[in-house]
């Protein structure tokens, strides 16, 4: 049974990590889906809304698009924020 979907596409997964993996390959890293912009690094400007604001929408992106970093809390609980939302049914879409 595929438990993740990405919320751009919405191809489904059964391990988080695959979807990570896809996003990172399939989707452009330098565009916001959320804000509709472009930016050198999406990572570092979805990273930079996530702490500011506590976006949960900019927290997932932050974690599909940023490398692991298995020492950052802020990257561990942006993980949280997708197994909670990119699980099950299909509540976040954004056009990519």
């Amino acid at each position: 049974m595929d438990r993740y979907y990405c919320p751009c596409c919405g191809k489904r997964f059964e391990q988080i990590g695959n979807l990570k993996l896809h996003y990172q390959i399939s989707h452009d890293l330098n565009y916001c889906p959320i804000c509709k912009k472009k930016y050198k690094s999406v990572a570092k400007h979805s990273q930079m809304v996530f702490e500011r604001k506590n976006c949960c929408e900019h927290a997932i992106l932050y974690w599909l698009s940023a490398k692991y970093d298995r020492s950052s809390g802020l990257h561990k609980k942006a993980r949280e924020i997708v197994e909670k939302y990119l699980k099950g049914e299909r509540k976040i879409e954004w056009k990519c």
